[in-house]
């Protein structure tokens, strides 16, 4: 069930709002995606040889780099959105019809 979730986008929304581990883990798979994926075109495109030590071992610091900003930078993007999500949320209430 919960992989049909997730392909389906049907998460509830203290899935990701909550879950830093889930954040932290879709950091390190999207860099680890990315790069495989800017490796394997520049492979095709400018016919670079295959070394796949180095790569692997750019690649994961890149990946613990990036989960490393994250757990710096969660909590002020949550402490953000609480603060949108109150300014939107309030009612507003006009002086002037009553």
């Amino acid at each position: 069930m919960d992989l049909q979730d997730f392909f389906g986008g049907n998460f509830t929304k203290q899935f990701l709002k909550d879950s830093r581990i889930t954040i932290m883990l879709i950091t390190a798979g999207v860099t680890l995606i990315c790069e495989t994926i800017t490796y394997i075109l520049q492979i095709i495109l400018f016919r670079l040889s295959i070394e796949l030590i180095p790569f692997v071992k750019i690649v994961l610091i890149e990946a613990i780099y990036n989960v490393i900003i994250i757990i710096i930078i969660y909590p002020i993007i949550g402490k953000a959105g609480e603060v949108l999500k109150r300014i939107f949320n309030e009612k507003k209430v006009f002086t002037k019809y009553y």
